[in-house]
């Protein structure tokens, strides 16, 4: 993507200006939508927590930076 900076991390306001792509593979595709946006923002502890949480089946991070 060429832009970043519109997903904000909520518990410390910063701007995720990363190139990174996150896919999420969920039963229900509501949860994997969340958890795309979620991942973005959170720190790597951040998402293994994020993930116990839900029923995912599986995700994968791809940076996208060159």
């Amino acid at each position: 993507p060429d832009y970043t900076g519109h997903i904000v991390n909520p518990l410390n306001g910063e701007k995720n200006t990363d190139q990174k792509m996150i896919c999420v593979e969920c039963d229900d595709p509501l949860d994997a939508e969340v958890l795309t946006t979620a991942m973005m923002a959170a720190g790597s502890g951040q998402k293994e927590k994020m993930m116990k949480r839900f029923q995912v089946i599986q995700w994968k991070e791809f940076d996208l930076q060159h």
